[in-house]
């Protein structure tokens, strides 16, 4: 029998954790892992989520000692993880019933030609109030699935975590491969450079979840404006730092798997990750001719 297991990061979410718990816990497919790794909150969270592990089996706490942050408290979750098939999982947003049958389905059905599978999908923009800002995240983000690989994913990730799944196969060769978090920008952007490398990526047009817009939001949902792209690109090059954390990221999933991705996979890596040593105008050119 097939195992379903979801890791959630909290940290000071009580304003909203509820409606992600009752969303996660009434799929029409049974979640039968839910690993919760509180990351040191100080509100009401801990009572909420001390309240569900004594009301729903299979609720699994974490209580940090001390603030990981992300990405760390995220892949220290998949570490812990024993299921099957996994899902990560914010504390703000609310899953369509179907969320996780409909990404298992697809899963499934591509590990019968690929040994690693990753799967993500479409998103409703929400706010903190629960109305619906944008029927299609990707479509409001410029987002087109089509096309992305690694080289797209070095500098720019289409991957929203909370929408990802990953079968268990890949889920073993990042816990065995990523030995430490320094240099990783975000969970989600990293695994999406091993999954463009190894394994069979799924994604889902149609959105399974309400994703939560508001202030205290870590993942930029904002849809940013061309000038203000300008704007943010010519600041970055005046502090010197453009694309600096993502040749650094590249560096650091390059001496993770470098022994395990492609040739091709593997020289691309390798020409971006040199492009730390040349003028700032050929990172732009990388970005412009990959985005």
């Amino acid at each position: 029998m097939d195992s379903i297991g979801v890791v959630l990061a909290a940290y000071n979410g009580d304003r909203y954790i509820r409606k992600q718990l009752d969303s996660i816990l009434s799929q029409d497919q049974k979640v039968d892992e839910l690993l919760i790794i509180d990351d040191g909150s100080t509100d009401g969270t801990r009572a909420i989520l001390r309240e569900y592990e004594a009301r729903y089996k299979g609720v699994r706490l974490v209580f940090n000692d001390r603030n990981m942050g992300s990405p760390a408290v995220f892949f220290y979750g998949l570490s812990l993880s024993r299921s099957d098939y996994i899902l990560f999982c914010d504390q703000d947003d609310i899953w369509f019933d179907d969320k996780v049958s409909t990404q298992l389905f697809m899963v499934k059905d591509r590990e019968k030609r690929n040994n690693y599978v990753c799967c993500f999908h479409n998103a409703k923009l929400i706010d903190s109030n629960d109305n619906i800002l944008e029927d299609s995240y990707w479509k409001y983000r410029k987002l087109d699935p089509k096309g992305y690989g690694l080289k797209k994913s070095l500098t720019r990730n289409i991957m929203t975590g909370c929408t990802m799944m990953i079968n268990r196969s890949l889920a073993n060769i990042i816990n065995e491969k990523v030995l430490s978090y320094d240099g990783i920008l975000f969970h989600d952007h990293f695994i999406s450079l091993v999954a463009y490398s190894l394994a069979t990526v799924v994604a889902i047009d149609r959105p399974l979840m309400y994703y939560r817009n508001h202030s205290a939001s870590v993942t930029a949902k904002e849809n940013i404006s061309p000038l203000k792209k300008i704007m943010n690109v010519s600041a970055r090059l005046a502090k010197n730092d453009y694309l600096t954390d993502n040749i650094l990221q590249g560096e650091r999933f390059l001496s993770f798997f470098g022994d395990v991705i492609a040739k091709d996979q593997k020289r691309n890596t390798e020409k971006f990750i040199a492009l730390k040593n040349r003028p700032k105008f050929f990172q732009i050119i990388w970005q412009f001719k990959n985005k």
